[in-house]
């Protein structure tokens, strides 16, 4: 039983834990999605490239913070998105106002693809399908 004891004691001994460092998110950080979602992307792109995944957040931290003091772009970009939506918007409306006002004549005739044909018209058909 002794010996049995001694073995014990010599694994404890020899046992070290490794002290572990607990991780919270920062109090009061909201990150948007777009922004989380972003930096998804990047990462999983940058590990595609082969850069190593363990030190590659200490990386990304480094270099947001060469970044904080650049002009920024995204107003110019934002007036860009803006104005290709309201482009968009006006040529739809455009498009809109061109379609004839009133669809019952034209309108079928298009979705028949058959012309519409007067009465005039329907007797000429007649006399040019009629062989005698």
């Amino acid at each position: 039983m002794d010996e049995k004891k001694k073995k014990l004691d010599d694994i404890l001994e020899g046992y070290k834990p490794i002290p572990m460092k607990r991780m919270f998110y920062p109090r009061g950080m909201k990150l948007s999605e777009d922004f989380v979602n972003a930096f998804h992307r990047e990462y999983d792109r940058l590990v595609g490239e082969g850069l190593n995944p363990k030190t590659l957040v200490e990386r990304f931290g480094k270099a947001m913070k060469f970044h904080q003091n650049e002009s920024r772009k995204y107003h110019q970009l934002d007036e860009e998105k803006m104005s290709k939506e309201e482009d968009k918007k006006l040529q739809d409306k455009l498009a809109n106002e061109k379609q004839p006002a009133h669809e019952g004549d034209r309108g079928e005739a298009k979705r028949t693809g058959k012309k519409k044909t007067t009465k005039f018209g329907k007797q000429l058909q007649k006399w040019a399908d009629d062989d005698s």
